[in-house]
């Protein structure tokens, strides 16, 4: 479970505090999942480890506040 709270203003994203990782449960360590920003986007990142197949699922909850 990933949390990140990100703002935009004026087509900027920005991650507000850190990026909480509340569970990682993986068993290959180079495993990994991130939230980060780039330009007005908000990214979602995954990365499998090699020689693997991966089926990737997520679920994404936006909450917009204010306007």
């Amino acid at each position: 479970i990933i949390i990140a709270t990100i703002k935009n203003v004026a087509g900027v994203a920005t991650i507000i505090g850190v990026v909480n990782n509340l569970v990682a449960q993986e068993d290959q360590a180079l495993w990994d999942a991130t939230i980060d920003v780039t330009g007005a986007t908000a990214r979602v990142r995954v990365t499998g480890a090699a020689s693997n197949n991966i089926t990737w699922h997520g679920t994404v909850r936006v909450l917009q506040v204010g306007t």
